[in-house]
């Protein structure tokens, strides 16, 4: 067995020990560099998925914005318009749907960055709460019958227009 070889069968065996530890939920190595190294690897090439048949179907998550201008009026706003297309739709969806995956200073620059959107888009703001929800729908054979899908807040965070608008006031359920 030459070099390459013996590399390219390493790998595997490293890849599908990913997977097996990923379908059984084991995920700590007990350091941490290398647990966030497997885990950006797990996650960009699909083998920290638990490959479970029956298993559940993640929630849809959708970022909400209250807006509060300097007059004290509050209105709503959505990260896309509803005539982007398909592609673009795509690419917002990812970006919210990564938001799990990331630790606190990176949700608070990606909330910040969406936040500055919606201060470009309403120059009169003077306050945004970014919030992101999480449609549950219940576990039907482990809920009452009459158990409806909502909209849950899975985290929140205020932005101010002025120099504090760095610093997020954060209340996250993560």
């Amino acid at each position: 067995m030459n070099k390459k070889q013996l590399f390219l069968t390493a790998f595997a065996l490293a890849h599908v020990a990913i997977m097996a530890s990923s379908a059984f939920r084991l995920r700590q190595t007990g350091c941490d560099w290398i647990d966030r190294v497997i885990g950006t690897y797990a996650f960009v090439t699909g083998s920290g998925d638990n490959f479970g048949f029956f298993c559940s179907v993640p929630n849809q998550v959708r970022p909400t914005f209250a807006i509060t201008d300097r007059d004290g009026t509050v209105h709503t706003d959505h990260l896309w318009p509803e005539t982007v297309n398909r592609e673009a739709a795509l690419r917002y969806g990812v970006s919210v749907s990564m938001f799990g995956n990331l630790d606190d200073k990176s949700r608070k620059a990606l909330l910040g960055s969406w936040s500055a959107a919606m201060f470009g888009r309403h120059p009169n703001a003077a306050r945004v709460n970014v919030r992101l929800e999480a449609y549950v729908v219940p576990d039907w054979s482990k809920s009452p019958a009459d158990a409806a899908p909502r909209w849950v807040e899975m985290y929140s965070a205020d932005f101010e227009n002025d120099s504090a608008a760095s610093q997020a006031n954060c209340n996250h359920g993560f």
